[in-house]
């Protein structure tokens, strides 16, 4: 028996850090920019994110990501997937390649894993 082909524009091309621990949220405007809604990052890599949002997007869709916490950064990203959470009743987690601000990106995810491996400060 063959194992299932896996769908290249679905992985990840760089390994994914979990944002736990760290609030990183936002607002992510789609419809071409009609129509808003908050989201909560889940996790980040160099190239893209996942984030859960109460709105379904559509793959194939641009939309305009606001992080508003810890710092201001835009991003413009495609949709890559769209999963319900909980039937949808309980949003959607969303998966992203961002298309542009790359730097940002990478400044941000380096930050978050610098955050996660930081071990308590010892006493001097």
């Amino acid at each position: 028996m063959n194992a299932p082909a896996t769908v290249p524009s679905l992985r990840r091309a760089d390994p994914r850090s979990e944002v736990s621990g760290q609030e990183v949220h936002g607002i992510v405007s789609y419809s071409q920019g009609h129509e808003q809604a908050p989201f909560i990052l889940w996790d980040i890599s160099d190239q893209g994110l996942r984030l859960w949002t109460p709105v379904r997007l559509k793959p194939s869709d641009v939309v305009r990501l606001t992080v508003v916490k810890p710092n201001v950064l835009i991003l413009s990203a495609d949709v890559r997937w769209c999963r319900a959470v909980g039937g949808g009743d309980e949003g959607f987690y969303v998966g992203l390649h961002v298309l542009d601000n790359q730097r940002r990106l990478e400044a941000l995810h380096k930050s978050m894993l610098e955050a996660k491996t930081a071990g308590p400060m010892s006493p001097t």
